[in-house]
Parts: structure tokens; sequence; C-alpha cells
């Protein structure tokens, strides 16, 4: 019997070595009573580190978190051990060798309980989401230029629902049509459309909706804010 357990014990450790081994992420294996940890070579390679160089320590893991991290890192998985979730998920920077930060997608469990229920051991892994960071950052930078240009355009410039809703105003068309950014916003473009160009307009609208067109151009008659009409050269792009 107790050479099975041997035997049984050795097929689990070398399972788990191999796992470590074969993943691109980092793994961590956590005791909370005490704060001894393991960091597997990979999670240490991920900061720069070969295995011997950066300690198996809490305390050398907590020293790494971004400062603007490390209260919700620490409370969410304080969160967890205390059995308020159901797993530990966080995303976080952690200092590289080279003085950088690298973003950590970090999933963790815990892995053993006492009988009163206190968290003893939380396992989990470590990966590096830097690059998608880095993505999303650009996109977003991207997107606020779009907006920034969209917002000071000197022409007047509108974003419109299928249904003819303005969805997001610029001062300029605010400032051609009279109306206040705040009235646009509640109206369709039909309900300051001339009837004489509303069927045309709309119907270039809901063949834009159905995918059979993506841009069309129309010179049309808006009414004023003050009653008067005045002519614009419209043009509609499909987003």
């Amino acid at each position: 019997m107790g050479t099975q357990s041997y035997i049984s014990d050795k097929l689990s450790e070398n399972r788990w070595r191999l796992a470590i081994e074969c993943t691109e992420d980092g793994l961590w294996d956590w005791n909370a009573l005490t704060h001894e940890a393991y960091y597997s070579p990979q999670w240490k390679a991920i900061l720069g580190y070969q295995d011997h160089e950066l300690a198996n320590d809490f305390d050398e893991w907590k020293s790494r978190i971004h400062p603007d991290d490390l209260a919700k890192t620490l409370e969410l998985m304080s969160e967890h051990a205390e059995g308020e979730s159901e797993s530990y998920l966080n995303e976080y920077r952690l200092r590289h060798k080279d003085g950088s930060y690298r973003w950590i997608l970090a999933r963790g469990k815990v892995a053993e309980r006492d009988e009163a229920g206190r968290a003893l051991r939380i396992v989990g892994t470590h990966t590096d989401v830097t690059d998608r960071k880095a993505s999303e950052q650009s996109r977003l930078d991207a997107e606020e230029q779009l907006w920034s240009a969209f917002e000071h355009a000197a022409s007047g410039m509108a974003l419109v629902s299928g249904q003819g809703r303005f969805l997001r105003i610029n001062e300029s068309f605010s400032r051609i049509t009279g109306y206040s950014v705040q009235k646009l916003l509640s109206i369709t473009f039909q309900d300051i459309t001339h009837p004489e160009d509303l069927d045309r307009d709309v119907g270039y609208l809901q063949q834009m909706v159905a995918g059979e067109i993506k841009y069309y151009e129309l010179e049309k008659r808006y009414f004023h804010q003050e009653g008067h009409i005045i002519w614009m050269n419209i043009a509609y792009v499909r987003s």
C-alpha cells in the first residue's frame, strides 16, 4: 500500500512538472499561512529572470506590483481567500528585470482550506498580456483622435442611427442649424428635414441600413431653429 502511494505521488509530481515545462504561463503556488511561495521558471522568465535569480517569496511578488495596482490586487486576492469569489482573476502590472512593467493576467483558486474554511493554499497562473494591452491602448488612442477631429471639425458632423436619431453632434452642426446639442440628441434628422427632401433622404438611409450602399451624398433643406430654411450638402458614410 505504501509503495502504491509513493508511485501515485511520484506520478502526480511528474505530471505537475510536465505541466510547468509545457505551458507558456507562469505558475505560482502560495501558502496563505506561512507566505511561502513557489514560482515556476516560466513565471520568472516573464519578468526577465532565470530560475535562480528570483526568490520564491510572497514579498518578492508583492514588491514588484505597480503602486497604482497594489491595493486592488491585494483586495481581490483577499476576497477570494475569504470565499467571497469563486476564483481570483485580475490584470495588473509587475516590474520586469529591466525596470519596465509587464501587464499580467492572473488567475488563481484556493486549492486547500482548513476545517474552519480558512484558505491554506492558493495556486494559479500568470499570463503576459502586455502586447494585448498595448494594442488596446493604440486602439483607444486612435478612437480618441478620431472623436477629437469629429468634435473640432469646422464642418457640421453627426452620428445618426438607422432610424435617423442623432446619436452624436459636433458644435459646428449645432451652430449651423441653430439647435442646441441637447435638443438635436432628442430628435431625428427627419424632424428638421424639409418635407420635399424627406423621402429621398430616408430612402437612401434605408438602402444603407440594408447594406445595399455604404455612402450617399445629397443637397437637402433643414429647418433652422429660428424657422428659416438652410441648404446643406450632406454626406452619409456607413460605419
